[in-house]
């Protein structure tokens, strides 16, 4: 039997749109093919280990709407074990608008929806909610979250807390462009 590997993290729905072109700003641009796929990073990454022949539990967040069902199908379907797998009926379930030019590049949108934080201690487990942002800019929450965390955790702040530190940080970084430029200072938090 194979060790049992646990996956925290977003479920997405993809919604692509093939394009000879991307769309500069303001510019409408006609498609062609439409698909729309799961993802989100810590579902591709549970996706991946499940296929591989790896004993998978996944931990997200979705919304209570039509892309939950379809998710968790999924997962299932991938043997993937989905008892942690939550329902916020106050968030929509996350999603990405995608669209891919002719050469393979491409431009990305992603509401996250209810994907957030999920704290498990030896007294249990927790979801932690992201502070409502509108996000512009995903490039770098997720080393932000983890840079946060570590000082947090660095200055012996209790766990709780730590993730909830981390939270904002990587809140406030969606909420500006660029990777780098989107990290927060300590003051900025405060």
């Amino acid at each position: 039997m194979p060790a049992p590997i646990l996956v925290i993290g977003s479920a997405n729905t993809d919604m692509v749109v093939k394009t000879a072109t991307l769309p500069a700003p303001g510019e409408m641009v006609l498609g062609g093919e439409f698909l729309m796929n799961p993802g989100g990073k810590g579902a591709n990454q549970a996706v991946a280990a499940a296929r591989l022949g790896g004993a998978v539990t996944f931990v997200a967040k979705v919304g209570d709407d039509v892309f939950r069902g379809e998710a968790v199908a999924g997962f299932i379907r991938e043997g993937i074990d989905t008892q942690y797998v939550f329902i916020d009926p106050s968030r929509p379930s996350g999603v990405a608008l995608i669209n891919v030019d002719a050469h393979g590049e491409n431009c990305i949108a992603v509401a996250p929806g209810a994907n957030c934080a999920y704290l498990h201690t030896a007294n249990g487990g927790s979801m932690i909610n992201t502070p409502p942002v509108s996000p512009v800019n995903t490039t770098a929450a997720g080393d932000c979250f983890n840079g946060a965390l570590t000082v947090a955790v660095a200055e012996e702040q209790p766990l709780t807390d730590a993730v909830m530190f981390a939270c904002r940080a990587a809140a406030v970084s969606v909420t500006r462009m660029g990777a780098q430029a989107s990290l927060p200072t300590r003051a900025y938090l405060a």
